[in-house]
C-alpha cells in the first residue's frame, strides 16, 4: 500500500477511535462539548477513510465517489469542530460562525450528489517525495465547498485564540489545531489546484488535532474528576464534622436543660430533709405536707426522666387495630385534667379504626392534651376534634388559651425549646416523633380568635 494510503488508514482508525470514546464519555457524562467532538471526530474519519479510499480505488467512478465522501467529512469536521469551541467556552456561536459552518457541511452533503462536485475525469498528480495522487476533477462547487471549509478552520483558530485568553482548558489545543487544519487546507487547495508540489497534509492535521485534543480533553476529564472525588472527600469530612457538631450542641443544650430542671427539686429534697431532720422543723411544718412536696419533686423527676427517655428511644411499633374515640377519651383521662369539663370531644359518626401502636398514640395524645390546659388563662376552653380524609385520620387538639408567639412558632416540635418555668421541652417534640414514626405528621395553626391548634394527621393503617 501507498504511503499516503497508510496514512489515511492510520487517522481513520485514530478519529475512529477518538470518536467513540468522546460519545462514550459524553453519554455518561452527559457533556456537549464532549459529544461535538466526537462527531468532529467522526468527520476525520470520514475524510480519512474516503482518501485512504481514493488511493486504494481502481476505477474512475470509485475516486469520484470517494472524492465527494471527502468534501462531506471536511464539512462535518469544521462544523462539529465550532460547535465544540462553543460547548467548551460557554458562548453560543455568532451568526457570521453559523452561518459559514453551515454553508461548509451543506456544500459537503451536495459534493455526495454523482457529479456535482466533481467531473467524471480523474488527473494523475506527482508531488514532492515522489508521491503520486489521482484527483477527480473539481467543478465550481467543489472549489466553493473547499473555500468554505478553509474559512471554517480559520474560524476554529480563532475561537481556540479567544479560549486561551479566557483561560479556558483546551484553549491551546484548539489553537494548535485551527492553525494546523487551516495551514493543511490552504496547502491542499493550492496543491490540488497545481499551484504547489506539496503534498495533501490535511490527513497529517486531522491526525494531529485528533491525537493532541483528545488527549488534551482525557487530562482535563481526569483532572476534573480527581479534582470532584477530592471535593467530594472535602464534603463528606464538613457534613461529618457538622453532624458532630450538632451532636455536641444538642447534647450540651440537653445537659443544660436537664441540669436546669434536676437542680430546682433535688434542692427542695435536701431542704425537706434539712427540716425533717431538725426536731424544731416538725413544730414549724407538718410532716405529711413536708412528704407531699418531696413526692411531687420526685414526681418532677421522674416525668422528665421518662420523657427523655421516650424522646431518644427507638420506637418500635406494636400494630394493632383500635377505636378512635376510646383511645382519646382514655388519653383525656390519663391526662389528669383539674375539670372534666374543660376538655370537650368531637368525633365525626361512624369514625374508621385507627392501625397502628395503641400506647404510642396514647402517649403523644396525653402530651397535647396536657399542653393544652396548661396555661392558667381564665374561660380556656379545649376540644379535640377526630375526623377522617380520604386516606388519613385527623386529631386536633384545640385550645382559646393565649396561642403562640409569631417568633416561636417554628421552634414548637424542637427538643427542650419551652416557653414554661416547668416545661422540660420534649412533649410536642415526642409527639412529632410518634408521628413520624406511623408515617404521619404533627402540625400547629393559630386559632381563630386566639388559641393553639394541635394537629396528628395519621395514615390510616401506619406505614413506618
Amino acid at each position: 500500500m501507498e504511503p499516503q494510503g497508510v496514512l489515511s488508514l492510520l487517522m481513520t482508525v485514530v478519529a475512529l477511535a477518538v470518536g467513540t470514546v468522546a460519545h462514550v464519555v459524553a453519554f455518561d457524562a452527559r457533556g456537549s462539548a464532549t459529544r461535538w467532538f466526537g462527531w468532529s471526530a467522526f468527520g476525520a474519519a470520514l475524510f480519512g477513510f474516503a482518501n485512504f479510499a481514493i488511493v486504494a480505488s481502481k476505477t474512475n467512478p470509485q475516486i469520484v465517489f470517494f472524492a465527494g465522501l471527502a468534501y462531506f467529512g471536511a464539512g462535518l469536521y469544521g462544523f462539529a469542530a465550532l460547535v465544540f469551541c462553543s460547548a467548551l467556552g460557554a458562548r453560543p456561536m455568532t451568526r457570521f460562525e453559523l452561518g459559514i459552518s453551515s454553508i461548509s457541511i451543506a456544500l459537503g452533503g451536495v459534493a455526495l450528489l454523482p457529479g456535482v462536485a466533481v467531473g467524471p475525469a480523474v488527473l494523475v498528480r506527482e508531488s514532492w517525495w515522489g508521491l503520486v495522487y489521482r484527483d477527480a476533477v473539481p467543478t465550481a462547487v467543489a472549489n466553493l465547498a473547499g473555500a468554505f471549509a478553509a474559512g471554517t478552520m480559520v474560524l476554529l483558530l480563532l475561537r481556540g485564540v479567544e479560549l486561551v485568553r479566557r483561560k479556558r482548558a483546551g484553549g491551546r489545543a484548539i489553537v494548535f489545531s485551527g492553525l494546523a487544519c487551516a495551514l493543511a487546507t490552504a496547502n491542499d487547495v493550492a496543491a490540488f489546484a497545481n499551484l504547489t508540489r506539496m503534498p495533501y497534509l490535511c490527513d497529517f492535521a486531522f491526525l494531529a488535532t485528533m491525537l493532541i485534543t483528545g488527549a488534551t480533553l482525557a487530562r482535563h476529564g481526569v483532572t476534573t474528576a480527581a479534582a470532584l472525588e477530592l471535593a467530594a472527600a472535602r464534603l463528606k469530612a464538613a457534613q461529618a464534622e457538622l453532624v458532630h457538631k450538632k451532636q455536641l450542641a444538642a447534647l450540651g443544650e440537653m445537659s443544660a436543660v436537664i441540669a436546669h430542671e434536676v437542680r430546682s427539686p433535688v434542692a427542695v429534697i435536701f431542704n425537706v430533709v434539712a427540716l425533717l431532720r431538725r426536731d424544731d422543723a416538725l413544730h414549724k411544718a407538718s410532716t405529711t405536707s413536708l412528704i407531699e412536696t418531696l413526692g411531687e419533686e420526685a414526681e418532677r423527676l421522674r416525668r422528665l426522666v421518662e420523657e427523655l427517655l421516650d424522646f431518644v428511644r427507638p420506637l418500635p411499633l406494636q400494630v394493632g387495630e383500635h377505636s378512635v374515640e376510646r383511645l382519646v377519651r382514655s388519653a383525656i383521662a390519663a391526662a389528669c385534667v383539674p375539670d372534666a369539663n374543660l376538655v370537650e370531644f368531637d368525633a365525626e359518626p361512624k369514625l374508621p379504626p385507627f392501625v397502628g401502636d395503641e400506647q404510642l398514640l396514647h402517649q403523644a395524645l396525653v402530651n397535647l392534651v396536657r399542653n393544652a390546659v396548661a396555661p392558667p388563662v381564665t374561660g380556656n376552653r379545649v376540644r379535640v376534634r377526630c375526623s377522617s380524609g380520604a386516606d388519613h385520620l385527623h386529631i386536633d387538639v384545640i385550645d382559646s388559651g393565649t396561642g403562640v408567639l409569631p417568633e416561636d412558632r417554628a421552634r414548637l416540635f424542637t427538643p427542650f425549646f419551652t416557653t414554661r418555668a416547668t416545661g422540660t421541652g420534649l412533649g410536642l417534640a415526642v409527639v412529632k416523633k410518634i408521628a413520624e414514626a406511623h408515617g404521619g405528621a404533627a402540625s400547629f395553626e393559630p386559632t381563630p380568635g386566639g388559641g393553639a391548634t394541635f394537629r396528628l394527621a395519621l395514615p390510616r393503617t401506619a406505614a413506618p
